[in-house]
């Protein structure tokens, strides 16, 4: 039998169903995935997202501006959605990965990647990195991201964009740039436009971790500290 739609936080709606929970009383089980499914709506165009494991591309037709989408997602009984915290202005420009907290408390994360046919780059799997290197394209926040490697050299890169990569009648202005000190524009003109994205080198994967260098989160030691000097004091005074 289907049980009926409990409404959770952030507008989100869920639902179970005799596949994920069986009869009523019975205990049934959690889904292994957090949500059904997912869409977004962006200048007026609603696209389903298409999930291949943890990536959820959203390809649309017309649309160009993602700093304020719709989110709809229908959330697995267990899971929570926990970014973006607003899912009627769902900003794609700034962190477009979506969040949700399972039911054993873990992150689970879901990368988001957007293309659009009234956006430049047509098929980013066609744009590689001279030597190999990992390279990300994100166009809802007009980013092409490099997963650094120590054997690169970081002064010299070379985009190669092949055939098919780019909207008909799209040139990029230079391929080669200088990545050492900071990020780069990529110029790609259309119809004498000038449409920039940002390269870049993402350095996480060489990131320590900070309590891997001995730091320690005294946060929430601190606020416990504070709160308790704050609750003596007032003793103190009513005295």
């Amino acid at each position: 039998m289907l049980f009926s739609i409990l409404g959770i936080m952030l507008g989100v709606s869920c639902s179970d169903s005799d596949d994920e929970m069986g009869d009523e009383g019975d205990g049934g089980t959690t889904a292994t995935t957090p949500f059904k499914s997912v869409q977004v709506e962006a200048d007026g165009e609603k696209v389903q997202g298409a999930v291949d494991g943890t990536t959820i591309t959203f390809a649309f037709d017309q649309a160009e501006n993602f700093s304020g989408c719709k989110l709809t997602v229908e959330v697995n009984t267990g899971y929570q959605l926990t970014y973006p915290t607003d899912v009627n202005s769902y900003d794609m420009t700034d962190d477009p990965d979506l969040y949700f907290k399972g039911p054993d408390g873990k992150t689970v994360k879901y990368k988001v990647i957007v293309t659009s046919n009234a956006l430049p780059i047509v098929d980013s799997s066609k744009i590689t990195v001279d030597g190999g290197y990992k390279l990300t394209v994100n166009n809802a926040t007009k980013e092409l991201v490099i997963t650094y490697d120590r054997n690169m050299d970081r002064s010299n890169v070379k985009l190669n964009f092949a055939e098919g990569a780019l909207m008909a009648g799209a040139t990029v202005e230079t391929v080669v740039f200088d990545l050492s000190d900071e990020p780069a524009t990529v110029n790609i003109k259309v119809a004498g436009s000038n449409r920039p994205y940002t390269l870049r080198i993402d350095y996480s994967a060489i990131m320590t971790p900070a309590k891997d260098l001995g730091f320690v989160d005294i946060t929430d030691a601190t606020v416990k500290e504070k709160i308790s000097l704050y609750h003596n004091h007032e003793s103190d005074a009513a005295e």
